[in-house]
């Protein structure tokens, strides 16, 4: 009986947002006043948001970035890679669940926003080292760079996209004029 009465308060409490400050916090007073009955403020929602954010802080502290696989489990069976796209889509579609402190907080453990975007930035970048340390992009089509990326495969890509082919990255073209150098380009689309 009495946990029913505890849980219907419970969420009578969480409902009551008059009883919080602007920022969203309790009043001092209300606060102790709350943890002494063992009641968690926090919704379900936002405790949910920081369970994940946590992953995703502890992916990005060993990765060094948030190139997360959809596919993606932690060891403690949280869905990651679906959580960040999950993420994407809610900045894309203006959706409440990610609000501007929550995106600042991602932004600072590198989220990837257009992983497209993304990975062809990295592609342009190893191809560019590859080519100033060889003086070419004769690259095999199995050719993995130091840092672990496809070089091969993201070169395979993007001149299947210059002939036209299904299947193949789009090229950033607002990304393109970032190199002067003609031979580089020459190689990367013949």
């Amino acid at each position: 009986m009495w946990s029913i009465i505890l849980k219907i308060f419970t969420v009578f409490i969480r409902s009551k947002r008059s009883l919080r400050t602007p920022g969203g916090q309790a009043p001092v007073q209300t606060d102790r006043m709350i943890k002494s009955l063992g009641i968690c403020w926090e919704s379900y929602s936002d405790l949910q948001w920081d369970r994940y954010y946590a992953q995703a802080a502890q992916y990005y502290a060993k990765a060094g970035n948030l190139d997360v696989k959809i596919s993606y489990v932690t060891e403690d069976g949280f869905r990651l890679g679906i959580w960040l796209n999950n993420i994407r889509q809610y900045r894309q579609h203006g959706s409440r669940v990610l609000n501007s402190r929550r995106q600042r907080q991602l932004e600072q453990i590198g989220m990837i926003w257009d992983k497209l975007s993304f990975k062809w930035e990295r592609g342009y970048q190893a191809a560019r080292q590859y080519f100033k340390e060889n003086g070419n992009l004769n690259v095999p089509a199995d050719f993995v760079a130091a840092d672990g990326f496809r070089l091969g495969s993201w070169l395979t890509a993007q001149r299947q996209n210059r002939k036209g082919k299904k299947g193949a990255l789009e090229v950033p073209y607002s990304q393109v004029g970032e190199s002067n150098n003609e031979s580089f380009w020459i190689y990367i689309v013949q």
